[in-house]
């Protein structure tokens, strides 16, 4: 197993580098499985984040979902249910639509 993923390594130090478009793109594939395979993820407050900047940027849909996100990551993050009731009441406000006024 730590032989395997020693050759992993040197492949993707190898691609990192530039020897040979074949072996590039192979290693980026599979720097990019590895990365995605060992856990990372964003964080409850990492998607309120682009909630945020979603928001102020005027994607309104975009924000329900990023803090729709980071309440899926913590359901305890007040952070994220007050910007998340933000954005509905402001859809609300602009499409008139009550609905969304009593989900705020």
């Amino acid at each position: 197993m730590n032989r395997r993923w020693n050759r992993q390594f040197e492949n993707i130090c190898k691609a990192i580098s530039g020897h040979g478009m074949q072996r590039n793109s192979r290693g980026l594939v599979l720097f990019i499985i590895l990365l995605f395979s060992t856990g990372c993820s964003i964080t409850s407050d990492g998607w309120n984040a682009q909630g945020v900047q979603a928001f102020q940027n005027g994607d309104h849909r975009g924000a329900v979902q990023k803090f729709q996100y980071a309440l899926n990551a913590d359901s305890t993050n007040s952070d994220s249910f007050y910007n998340l009731g933000r954005v509905y009441h402001e859809i609300g406000k602009k499409n008139g639509d009550d609905a969304f006024l009593l989900e705020a």
